[in-house]
């Protein structure tokens, strides 16, 4: 069973109906690593080639679903460390966990969506690649336990490397439900302010 962090979850419920406005998107690993901390890394390197992802990772809380990504090695196409996989249409992560930050490192072009218990909680189709070594990652308050990554360009994904980070501890959750609950009171006091400007006209 998913293990659920109740603080995220009720950053979820007091974010906002719009999911978008809750994920970052970065095109850099230091910014990435900045908004996270600490995480995860799937490299590959220690799985060797010929093998096909399946649940080789399922000590860390990730399975592979698909069952067609095939590891390989590959020194300009996956520069991080000349391992990755070819996943073909897409490459589908399911986490025993919540998650709420995911990276990749690939060559070509990227696209990320990002659901909850079966639902679409994020989309971002663009990514921008084209060659090789580009970076792409997504940092949210809403949780997120299912990860498609694919290729909005030819449908040819290959993936070098994979980072992601599990709900933040207790004291980040904290932070992050403060400022998402501040965010939405000053959204909500310039509104009101807003409302009170345009009646003051209309009396005077």
């Amino acid at each position: 069973m998913k293990r659920h962090h109740p603080l995220i979850a009720a950053l979820a419920l007091g974010i906002g109906s719009g999911a978008s406005a809750s994920f970052q998107t970065y095109f850099d690993q230091p910014s990435w690593e900045g908004a996270v901390q600490s995480y995860t890394a799937l490299t590959f390197a220690d799985l060797g080639g010929n093998a096909y992802m399946t649940d080789q990772y399922a000590h860390l809380g990730v399975t592979f679903l698909n069952g067609d990504d095939f590891v390989e090695f590959g020194s300009e196409a996956y520069p991080q460390n000349g391992w990755g996989i070819d996943a073909n249409a897409n490459c589908h992560l399911k986490f025993d966990f919540d998650v709420y930050a995911i990276a990749v490192w690939h060559p070509g072009n990227m696209g990320l969506k990002l659901y909850n218990d079966g639902q679409l909680v994020y989309s971002f189709p663009f990514f921008p690649g084209g060659g090789y070594n580009w970076f792409g990652g997504v940092v949210g308050t809403v949780p997120f336990d299912e990860v498609i990554i694919y290729d909005w360009f030819d449908s040819q994904i290959s993936i070098d490397d994979i980072y992601f980070a599990p709900v933040p501890a207790p004291g980040a959750a904290v932070l992050l439900l403060a400022v998402a609950l501040f965010a939405g009171r000053r959204r909500a006091g310039r509104c009101a302010a807003r409302g009170a400007g345009s009646r003051t006209r209309k009396d005077g």
